[in-house]
């Protein structure tokens, strides 16, 4: 039930007698009905007996992993989109948009060959055991993974925590995406103009069909080969108020 090829490899784990692998962790977490905190939890345990064989760079992997642990009690606590509250990073998005590549494997070590925002295997198998927690990942009948949707997202104009939070790291990516890749990799543009307020419904309205359009042009499925993912970002903020808010 767990996914195993056999009841013997779970037992043999189970008693010690051979060592959990990563890609077996997940299985284990589901398989048991660990509560979140119990899956992260047993997923330190995990990492920090490999932290124990391979020195102390993974002693600092397993310490963040700690630290993700408090970040996501908060989370639970706090955020009222629930469906969001546990994927709200830009890498739960990257991992699912991997997954319309003809060779994905779902994997810490495929994946962070591939990722260009840093994260290492440890955020990487969170990241991962966070997608099956929601339901987000599924068998292909190939026998690899697909995602469960072909797009997921909030509704708009959801002032929740978790969204902002998404929005703020995926504007650090970009930040920092524009001293790492070079122009023919990415395309930046700002633009600042004066507005009529009584506009800023119908141009967000604008905005919302642009991005609609835009992945109905180049994003998956669309393409018969996907072999990158981008992220298309757009901010519409106000930087000036009129003279009938002034301070005086």
């Amino acid at each position: 039930e767990m996914g195993f090829r056999s009841h013997s490899l779970m037992v043999a784990m189970l008693k010690g007698v051979k060592e959990i692998q990563f890609q077996h962790i997940p299985k284990l977490m589901n398989g048991f009905q660990f509560s979140s905190h119990g899956k992260l939890y047993f997923q330190t345990l995990c990492h920090l007996k490999e932290a124990k064989k391979n020195g102390g760079k993974e002693q600092l992997k397993t310490a963040k992993l700690w630290h993700r642990m408090h970040i996501h009690r908060d989370l639970e606590e706090t955020k009222q989109v629930k469906d969001f509250r546990t994927i709200a990073s830009p890498l739960h998005m990257t991992i699912l948009a991997m997954t319309w590549y003809s060779d994905f494997e779902l994997s810490a070590e495929y994946i962070v060959k591939r990722i260009q925002t840093g994260e290492n295997h440890i955020d990487i198998d969170a990241a991962i055991t966070d997608l099956l927690e929601a339901g987000l990942l599924k068998h292909s009948q190939e026998g690899g993974w697909n995602s469960t949707f072909t797009f997921v997202k909030t509704k708009d104009d959801v002032a929740d925590k978790s969204v902002k939070e998404f929005h703020r790291r995926s504007l650090d990516d970009a930040g920092r995406a524009i001293f790492k890749q070079t122009l023919d990799q990415r395309e930046f543009q700002s633009l600042v103009v004066a507005v009529d307020s009584a506009l800023i419904k119908d141009a967000k309205e604008a905005i919302r069909k642009f991005v609609k359009d835009f992945c109905q042009t180049y994003g998956n499925p669309r393409q018969e080969k996907c072999d990158s993912v981008y992220q298309l970002n757009l901010q519409f903020f106000q930087r000036a108020t009129g003279k009938k808010n002034e301070k005086h």
